[in-house]
Formats: structure tokens, sequence, C-alpha cells
């Protein structure tokens, strides 16, 4: 005899409610992730900002201390660079981390769950 499988709807039901529960909560897992690489990114823009800032004082210094003239443009000296440079670095951090902690937030009210704190505490103490 042939074996005839008898389903319940209601089990059919249930079946449909939690795969649809659990392709919600991946797409929130998603999406969590997604903005966690993109605070990386910011925290990696930063930081070559920074390094760029500092190269390039370093550079010019040397290069205005070798031919013993001013710089081509006079309030526009090496350590001014570097300045400006560390500090456009240091607010893309800081607008890096304040993002974070607005979707963070964004995320709780909606879903209930938080992004990864190692990454918002790694980006305070840079």
């Amino acid at each position: 005899m042939q074996d005839i499988e008898i389903t319940n709807p209601e089990e059919k039901k249930e079946d449909k409610q939690k795969k649809k529960a659990e392709k919600e909560e991946m797409t929130v897992e998603k999406l969590l992730i997604s903005y966690e690489r993109t605070l990386i990114a910011w925290i990696k823009a930063a930081t070559h900002i920074l390094i760029f800032g500092f190269a390039l004082y370093k550079l010019l210094d040397a290069k205005l201390h070798e031919s013993g003239s001013h710089p081509v443009l006079e309030f526009l000296t090496p350590r001014r660079i570097a300045v400006i440079l560390f500090a456009a670095g240091f607010f893309a951090l800081l607008m890096a981390t304040v993002r974070h902690i607005q979707i963070q937030k964004n995320m709780l009210n909606i879903t209930g769950k938080l992004t990864s704190r190692l990454l918002c505490c790694l980006t305070m103490l840079y």
C-alpha cells in the first residue's frame, strides 16, 4: 500500500509562519552586518586621512627645510595642511560613531537587536 501523508492545515500554516519569521530574522541580521561593514569603511577612510596628513606633513616639512625657502603660499604651511587633514580624519571618526549610535537606537526600537558594541567602543577609543 502507498503511504499517504495527512497534513493538518494548521501545521502548514505554522510552518509558513515559522519560515517567514526566520526569513525576516535573516534579513535583519544582514542589515545589521551591512551597517557594521559601513562603519568599518568609515573607520578605514578616517584612518587613511590621518595617515595621509602625517605623511604629507613629513614630506612637505622635509622639502621645505631642504630647500630653505618659504612655502609658495605663506598661510598654507606643512603644519597647517597636516592639522586640516587630522581634523578631517577625526571629524570623520566622530561622525561615523554618531551615525552608528543613531543606527543602534533605531534598530533597537525596530527589532529589539543591537549590532556589535565592540565596533562602537573601538571607534570611541580610536
